[in-house]
């Protein structure tokens, strides 16, 4: 019997008031890809935050940093932060890292109607299924959402949001529970056994949940030079759209759109 390849699908939410924007992106890094990606990115925090000597002439080794799209090196240059921008999209193309993204861009009115799941988390959660399945045809999918707030200044790890729990663990569970049931051939996820229960980490100690935020940070100004066109990039963002216009184009596979209320909450992948 053969055995399906595993990928852990690194998610990223973003919400845009002024689009009226709910978004999920997913990073997908393979396991044989895994160790290659986060060395890369270790890599890169050392670029932008090497060793320094002191007085004495001692090596000081500082603390991993946080690498964030929308507060990234807050002290650092523009020349900085846009080297940063270029080097996530290098490493995104040079291993290959397929991307797949929900959108929605009628945020407002689909809450008033899912009171209930105002982040719309559920809801691009079922896209983002939806864009896997030809993947999930041969890989075992570990979905791993940012989700635990940061625990680094207390004992203890504050609780998750439990929607973001129910939206993302809870679902997974209902879709594998009910696959056994009499209602398996209705339900819409094809190769579903192939997705895992999702896990949640702290994205301060997560590297990789850190490289997603940036992947959804640099998709969010594509969206935004598309969408806003009577407000005029700055210079600054001009450039870091020119870096996110570098990705692979085969390599993303996203769905933007908004969703005709009484339809089918479903997102097409392509």
């Amino acid at each position: 019997m053969a055995h399906a390849a595993v990928a852990f699908l690194f998610l990223d939410e973003c919400a845009y008031d002024a689009l009226d924007l709910s978004a999920l992106t997913g990073v997908l890094v393979p396991a044989d890809h895994y160790s290659a990606v986060r060395d890369a990115l270790c890599r890169l925090v050392w670029e932008v935050n090497p060793s320094t000597m002191d007085s004495s002439g001692s090596m000081i080794l500082p603390s991993p940093i946080e690498l964030h799209g929308s507060k990234l090196l807050p002290e650092g240059s523009d020349q900085e932060r846009l080297a940063v921008f270029s080097a996530v999209v290098s490493i995104v193309n040079e291993n290959s890292l397929h991307i797949f993204r929900v959108c929605y861009l009628n945020h407002k009115e689909i809450a008033a109607i899912m009171s209930a799941d105002q982040n719309l988390y559920g809801l691009n959660f079922f896209g983002m299924q939806r864009s896997l399945q030809e993947i999930m045809s041969d890989t075992l999918v570990v979905p791993v959402m940012d989700g635990i707030p940061d625990s680094s200044s207390t004992k203890k790890a504050p609780p998750i949001n439990p929607q973001l729990i129910r939206s993302f663990a809870g679902n997974v569970r209902w879709l594998h529970h009910h696959r056994h049931s009499d209602i398996a051939e209705s339900l819409t996820i094809q190769h579903a056994h192939n997705l895992g229960e999702p896990v949640f980490t702290d994205s301060t100690h997560s590297t990789l949940a850190q490289f997603a935020d940036i992947v959804s940070y640099l998709l969010l100004q594509i969206d935004r030079s598309e969408l806003e066109t009577d407000k005029p990039p700055s210079a600054f963002r001009a450039e870091v759209i020119a870096r996110a216009q570098g990705f692979n184009k085969e390599l993303l596979h996203c769905w933007r759109d908004r969703m005709k209320i009484g339809s089918s909450p479903s997102a097409p992948a392509s």
